[in-house]
């Protein structure tokens, strides 16, 4: 019996009771920092699971992500891109000038400038979107250095007279905007396998994000996705950026070890031939490569 604020626990649990007859989950242990679960299968346990915890953050952007169907179009990735591009500029220049020992007002008006023309371009291309990605955030600012200054906590940094390391005066506290560190990893990549899994879902599989799966030997594994559908279950990774043997041949080794009944590998990316080669020889794994656009993944999601 789930306690009622295990929420994520129990939605789980109704999801695979509604879902199939023979497949259930169950509590499994519970520690201050972690739950693990037994999915199970006829009555024998067929796999361990551990939850991740999920931030207001990313469950903002995992809604956005479910709604939209055109993410996986070039331009869309085009758009990432430039969005990550400028938000590492941003970044840039603030690292670069917080380590200037000083410089004159107009040099750092220069720096505000830039960084403002940066932010600009973030707005355009999330207006594309309908959803923004940027956030004002705060730094520290030393007046008479005339530079940007890294305080570590911004909260004590607002509250008592922190020196700057290069002329001793009281930094203070200035505005600037950027991608939160969880928007960006977001934008990164995640995106994508929480776009996969609202797919799979919508064909009738029941899907697992944001969770550890244990393999036979014992070892935890981060996986993308998990799904189960009419007694089989499906091991699901996701790529978004360039991907060669390397990582292929992790994907397998996963595979290997937590032995679902069969198991996808999907890139945003096409695979040279020998990568190919790979992913055929080995039984009951699909590769879906080269993906563009909505319709046509769904037509190849169908075949898993």
């Amino acid at each position: 019996m789930l306690k009622k604020n295990w929420k994520l626990e129990r939605d789980y649990f109704n999801k695979l009771n509604r879902g199939s007859e023979i497949l259930e989950i169950k509590l499994a242990s519970k520690t201050d920092k972690q739950k693990t679960f037994n999915l199970i299968f006829n009555g024998v346990t067929l796999l361990r699971i551990e939850r991740k915890k999920i931030s207001r953050t990313n469950k903002k952007l995992l809604e956005w992500a479910h709604t939209r169907g055109d993410l996986v179009t070039k331009k869309s990735q085009n758009n990432f891109r430039r969005i990550l591009e400028l938000n590492k500029q941003i970044t840039d220049e603030i690292n670069s000038d917080s380590s200037k020992p000083n410089q004159t007002p107009d040099k750092f008006d220069d720096v505000l400038q830039h960084l403002q023309r940066r932010k600009q371009g973030i707005e355009e291309i999330q207006q594309n979107f309908k959803i923004d990605f940027i956030k004002k955030d705060k730094i520290g600012y030393c007046g008479r250095c005339n530079c940007f200054r890294q305080t570590g906590d911004l909260t004590a940094a607002a509250t008592t007279r922190i020196p700057c390391p290069f002329c001793s005066s009281p930094i203070t506290m200035r505005a600037y905007h950027s991608l939160p560190p969880k928007t960006e990893r977001f934008l990164g990549g995640t995106w994508f396998e929480e776009y996969i899994a609202k797919r799979l879902h919508t064909l009738g599989w029941t899907t697992f994000t944001d969770i550890y799966v244990y393999g036979n030997s014992g070892a935890k594994f981060e996986i993308d996705i998990l799904a189960a559908k009419n007694g089989r279950t499906l091991l699901v990774e996701c790529k978004t950026g360039p991907t060669g043997l390397t990582k292929l041949s992790s994907f397998i080794a996963k595979f290997s070890q937590i032995r679902t009944t069969s198991a996808a590998f999907i890139t945003l990316e096409k695979m040279n031939e020998d990568d190919q080669r790979v992913a055929e020889a080995i039984g009951q794994l699909k590769l879906i490569e080269g993906v563009n656009s909505e319709r046509g993944l769904l037509r190849r999601l169908k075949q898993l």
